[in-house]
């Protein structure tokens, strides 16, 4: 799921950096292209079709956001960053061993495949939620900005730092303002 989250922010700041850029580059329409190709070139046989869909690769999309919208940023380190993430969600995707070995546990020992009540998961996840709503805030005010809307990104800076403050993070580098 974290997975998931972290490709639809990025796919989000994506399309809204070209909207930020006056720019529709050719990897923003091969994008649009396989995010809107049917699933089978042959509906009436599944089996049969040959539909393959070409998405860019991931990590030319998170470049693309990192040059366009990563001003001031070390953007070598961005791009490191987002690639890690990726990789630790890529073996809960992919059921790669240590992932799967990771729903394994309690007493007695079992795999837990109808999700992980009760496991120290829980507690980890929780702690960690707090960054996917930041992350998501952060990404609506990619695409307010890009939609021109000043008056809806003036009102999510000060609900980001109201977040901030409630969380005890500061990563937007703004000083953090009552409202």
């Amino acid at each position: 799921m974290n997975r998931t989250l972290d490709e639809i922010n990025e796919d989000i700041a994506f399309l809204a950096a070209a909207i930020t850029n006056d720019t529709v580059t050719e990897l923003h329409r091969q994008y649009l292209e396989a995010f809107y190709a049917e699933e089978f070139d042959n509906p009436d046989s599944p089996i049969d079709s040959t539909q393959k869909r070409n998405f860019p690769p991931r990590r030319k999309i998170r470049a693309y956001v990192t040059r366009v919208l990563g001003e001031g940023m070390n953007q070598s380190k961005v791009l490191d960053a987002g690639e890690a993430i990726s990789k630790t969600y890529s073996g809960y995707v992919h059921a790669a061993s240590p992932q799967i070995m990771d729903m394994f546990g309690g007493e007695p020992p079992r795999f837990y495949v109808a999700g992980m009540n009760g496991t120290p998961r829980i507690a980890e996840y929780v702690e960690g939620a707090w960054n996917y709503f930041y992350r998501s805030l952060l990404t609506a005010t990619v695409v307010a900005k890009a939609l021109g809307d000043g008056e809806l990104v003036d009102h999510l800076y000060k609900y980001i730092s109201q977040f901030e403050k409630a969380s005890g993070t500061n990563f937007s580098g703004r000083a953090t303002t009552e409202t």
